[in-house]
């Protein structure tokens, strides 16, 4: 599974992409709040354990960034505050809102001993959509994926079984998309193979760098100067632009892995979109 052990010092890491995400996820929540955000009523204890832990953490290691004055929680990069001991949120909407990472939180059933997703904060989800998932055991949540049932369950089962409070883990993992769209619950409307993608092309980038999100997903194509080559005024979400270069990049994520900081069985899972890859 390519698992490594995480330093609990580096369980958040916010980017230069900070203020940008965090404001594009201010956005999707105005926008689609029942498509990026979903918990069920036994989420409410996990949740507020969850929201302890970056409010604990981040004016510690990142005071750059982030500062706590009594009830009140700053954000610099943001200039966002928010009163954490009267909030008006979700407590776990309130998480996902501090942080670029997604925060799915799954807990097992005291009967069955399988993991459910009870709650998410899932803005920047590589082709799934969180209201087919939540209340979903982990078995069904990965049923489309090819081979799931008969070759990896049982693995990712066991890993989950035998994960420890002081143990966190994390992976990486990597996605063919043809779009920088941060928000990605589907794929492209398309009836037709996209012809600009090829074996020779598929996972490279010509210079486009779609990885600079603070331009809005695509920056100027280092070949031409031409202002039209410019696609620097769209949005992180923004339909695919006709100027955007005819490559097939990697969406590289970081997943991190939490478990057992209750006293019940649950478990955080943190994707952390990093950006296309060569």
């Amino acid at each position: 599974m390519g698992l490594m052990p995480l330093d609990l010092k580096d369980w958040i890491e916010p980017d230069k992409n900070l203020a940008v995400e965090l404001h594009e996820k201010e956005r999707l929540l105005s926008q689609h709040d029942a498509g990026v955000f979903a918990a069920l009523p036994q989420a409410a204890a996990g949740s507020a354990e969850v929201l302890e832990l970056p409010i604990d953490h981040l004016p510690t290691r990142f005071p750059e960034l982030y500062t706590r004055a009594g009830d009140q929680f700053n954000n610099l990069a943001t200039d966002q505050r928010w009163n954490i001991t009267q909030p008006t949120l979700h407590l776990l909407d309130l998480a996902g809102r501090l942080v670029q990472e997604d925060l799915c939180l799954m807990q097992r059933d005291a009967a069955t001993m399988v993991y459910h997703l009870i709650a998410a904060s899932l803005c920047f989800p590589t082709r799934w959509r969180l209201a087919d998932k939540i209340g979903k055991r982990l078995n069904t949540i990965h049923a489309p994926i090819p081979g799931y049932e008969e070759q990896i369950a049982s693995t990712i089962d066991k890993f989950f079984d035998r994960l420890k409070v002081d143990k966190p883990v994390w992976r990486l993992n990597w996605s063919l998309i043809d779009d920088p769209t941060l928000f990605q619950p589907t794929g492209p409307d398309r009836t037709k193979a996209n012809v600009d993608i090829t074996a020779e092309n598929a996972g490279k980038d010509p210079g486009c760098a779609w990885n600079d999100r603070r331009s809005g997903g695509c920056r100027e194509q280092k070949t031409s100067s031409s202002p039209s080559a410019s696609t620097s005024n769209r949005s992180p979400s923004s339909p695919h632009n006709q100027n955007a270069p005819r490559c097939l990049p990697r969406r590289c994520e970081r997943c991190r892995s939490l478990f057992g900081y209750t006293k019940a069985s649950r478990l955080l899972l943190m994707p952390h979109w990093h950006g296309w890859i060569e």
